[in-house]
């Protein structure tokens, strides 16, 4: 956390999307479903986080400045000129990347949330909970699904793929829960039904599910560089792509399919990294051999 300092009084800043409060994170949701250059997200955001409010007053002047009036909790009013709030904007940039290759540089909401803080969604069957952070307790075939889903969002923009995302994520509780999380069981039958229930949430909680699973999905990539090295936008099939992943994982017997479809995310994924990674020095020693 940042503090940030107005005329004595203090206001506390997220330096990262894990400090994000839930309150804050569906105002992130809600605001990147809106066009808005920039820097008025962020100053959206600011005011968010800060609790700050821009009082209903003209800006005033002061050695050719605008300087505007904030007003806190606490009820005080604080005169802030403009550069003051764009420097303090700053601070939330953590939340963007940027392309300074394009002309004008073309900023990009990018999230890095690990934490699920989004908790239990309230849906019309009930409260139905998401998974643990870093997505740690999904198994493979609830990965290919949310991963399938995702990439049929960016490559249609239609929000009921991102309604199967949550479908995928967010479940019921489960009879028994166990000691990895409180959801009942991946079913992947259940999913299509769901995403209809999941189509009436709010789109800022739609979009707080969205960033959470990208967030833990660059994490993921990160920690897996070998694994994840073989997936990318150019796949014609990525359903297909997955099904000869779990082919490859079972050493092509069908009969051990349903064994590597439930498997842990964690534990397959730690597979494929060290397959990759030894085919990759395979490679590499048979590259050598040649020359």
């Amino acid at each position: 956390m940042m503090t940030l300092t107005i005329n004595a009084e203090k206001f506390h800043i997220p330096a990262s999307w894990n400090e994000l409060t839930p309150d804050q994170l569906l105002r992130v949701g809600q605001l990147s479903t809106t066009q808005r250059s920039p820097a008025d997200f962020k100053l959206k955001v600011l005011l968010k986080v800060t609790g700050l409010t821009v009082m209903p007053r003209h800006e005033v002047m002061i050695n050719d400045e605008p300087h505007y009036y904030l007003q806190s909790h606490s009820r005080k009013i604080h005169l802030v000129s403009l550069a003051a709030l764009n420097e303090v904007c700053e601070a939330i940039d953590f939340m963007f990347e940027v392309d300074r290759t394009a002309t004008p540089p073309q900023w990009m909401l990018s999230s890095r949330l690990t934490r699920n803080i989004i908790g239990p969604l309230k849906t019309q069957r009930g409260l139905w909970y998401g998974p643990a952070d870093y997505l740690a307790n999904l198994v493979t075939e609830e990965y290919i699904r949310a991963e399938v889903s995702l990439y049929r969002y960016y490559e249609t923009h239609r929000v009921n793929y991102l309604d199967v995302l949550v479908a995928t994520l967010w479940r019921p509780v489960a009879a028994s829960p166990t000691t990895t999380g409180v959801r009942e069981p991946f079913d992947d039958g259940a999913v299509a039904s769901r995403a209809v229930i999941a189509s009436v949430l709010p789109a800022e909680a739609k979009n707080a599910v969205l960033m959470f699973y990208e967030g833990c999905r660059k994490a993921l990539n990160a920690k897996f560089r070998s694994a994840s090295g073989g997936k990318g936008k150019a796949d014609k099939d990525i359903f297909m792509q997955f099904m000869r992943m779990v082919n490859g994982l079972a050493n092509n017997d069908v009969t051990k399919h349903e064994q590597v479809r439930r498997a842990p995310l964690m534990d397959t994924l730690i597979t494929i990294d060290e397959l990759a990674r030894q085919q990759q020095e395979l490679e590499q020693k048979m590259k050598k051999h040649r020359k």
